[in-house]
């Protein structure tokens, strides 16, 4: 009886590791949108810092030129520009099914500052504020945007 008490109680304890280590899909979506999100605003604020030292620079920005924290973990797919007027523009290329959780989490993350949101045929979306006019490269995009000058 022993032995099998002890063999019960590593089987339950076993399955509670498991299924705290899994995630549904929703949450794992959640998360990686999060995730994201946050590599997309440290990089965007780290342009708005770089634009604003540079006031004539206009073009894409890498992140080689910044001086990004050594705790950043860099994102595929996010690209930063920098336009006539001191636009800071970023968005990240990600599939429609990620791009709503990553547009939720910026929001959520910048209190949903005007020009965080959604891109959808040249305006960004954000829940409460008005329809923001901003060239984008694809709809369904997440986007922040902040001008410098």
């Amino acid at each position: 009886m022993r032995a099998g008490a002890a063999f019960l109680l590593i089987g339950v304890a076993l399955a509670a590791v498991i299924s705290n280590s899994l995630h549904t899909p929703t949450e794992h979506l959640r998360r990686r949108g999060e995730g994201v999100a946050k590599a997309m605003l440290v990089q965007h604020f780290r342009v708005v810092e770089y634009a604003t030292r540079h006031p004539d620079f206009v073009g894409s920005v890498t992140p080689a030129l910044l001086n990004l924290p050594t705790w950043h973990r860099s994102e595929g797919g996010i690209s930063t520009t920098v336009d006539a007027t001191g636009r800071v523009t970023t968005t990240v290329s990600i599939p429609k099914q990620g791009a709503t959780e990553v547009a939720r989490a910026l929001q959520e993350l910048s209190g949903f500052s005007e020009g965080t949101g959604l891109a959808h045929g040249g305006v960004v979306i954000t829940p409460g504020r008005p329809p923001q006019l901003v060239p984008t490269a694809a709809d369904l995009s997440p986007v922040i945007t902040t001008r410098t000058r």
